[in-house]
């Protein structure tokens, strides 16, 4: 198999993928926290970098150790700082095309997260949802590069005449930004590497969603949980448009097309929190069963 036939059947599994997308979106954030070098000049702007080499995953992954260089910037501005001609725009970061993340801040969350000297860390533990949107647009970026003379990125670009225009709104790119980040953001919080599922949700969110005892984010997800046991698929849709701090979906400018696009995801991650849960329930009951059949 030559090696941009390679290269298309791993693009192809990425694209199917919504788990391979979370799991890089990890990786780097778990880079970017451990072992980010600190290329700042500046008090008010702090850079960083990270070599996307030490990820170990150029072989079997979406990412082309030629595709973009070796190094993913993050770039963090004071608003003493912020280089945008607009500084009333809504978006509070943006993925500069070549592998650099720029994120604006106000000058209390300057003051509050650069208290004890590890401003990254802190805004990375703080607000990893917006990062793994910007993340998004980084790896759809590789993709498009990958694909050897695949203009997507250029041609959504080409749509987009603001952060409030409707073809910002309506783009596949940003769709899929807003959409990962809301998957990476449940998925994240749901799951626990040391227990499944159907543990976790019996011990933690049943309990929660029962007693209204957690968190505003503790609740919301508890529900949602709550309604994917249940077969609850419209519950589940409506409560994730309707809360803003899973990341911003749209507006009045959302098309229904796009809407309807945004609907089959979700329906996607629907199944595959069931998926998720039904694991170990399904484990339980063919123990059941081998314990049944050789105790007759």
């Amino acid at each position: 198999m030559d090696r941009l036939k390679k290269i298309a059947n791993l693009l192809k599994i990425a694209r199917d993928s919504d788990e391979t997308y979370r799991y890089l979106i990890n990786k780097i954030i778990n880079l970017f926290k451990e072992s980010a070098i600190d290329i700042s000049s500046d008090n008010y702007i702090k850079k960083y970098k990270i070599d996307l080499r030490d990820l170990h995953f150029y072989d079997y992954t979406i990412l082309d150790i030629t595709a973009l260089g070796d190094y993913l910037f993050l770039e963090i501005y004071h608003p003493l700082k912020d280089t945008r001609t607009d500084k009333n725009k809504v978006f509070r970061a943006a993925y500069v095309r070549r592998s650099t993340i720029r994120w604006y801040l106000k000058e209390y969350e300057w003051e509050e997260l650069n208290k004890s000297g590890s401003l990254i860390n802190n805004l990375l533990t703080k607000d990893p949802v917006l990062m793994a949107h910007e993340l998004t647009h980084f790896l759809n970026d590789t993709r498009f590069n990958n694909l050897k003379g695949n203009n997507a990125v250029a041609k959504y670009q080409k749509k987009n005449t603001g952060g409030e225009s409707s073809g910002y709104i309506n783009s596949t790119e940003e769709v899929q930004a807003r959409i990962m980040a809301i998957i990476f953001f449940i998925m994240n919080e749901l799951l626990d590497n040391d227990k499944d599922l159907f543990d976790l949700y019996h011990e933690k969110w049943l309990p929660i969603y029962e007693k209204k005892n957690g968190t505003k984010r503790e609740v919301f997800l508890a529900k949602l949980l709550y309604y994917v046991v249940n077969n609850d698929i419209n519950s589940f849709l409506n409560d994730i448009f309707n809360e803003s701090y899973t990341l911003y979906i749209g507006n009045d400018l959302l098309l229904e097309s796009t809407k309807k696009r945004y609907l089959k995801r979700l329906y996607d991650l629907f199944i595959e929190i069931k998926n998720q849960f039904e694991k170990k329930k399904k484990q339980n009951n063919e123990e059941y069963n081998d314990y049944y059949d050789f105790n007759i």
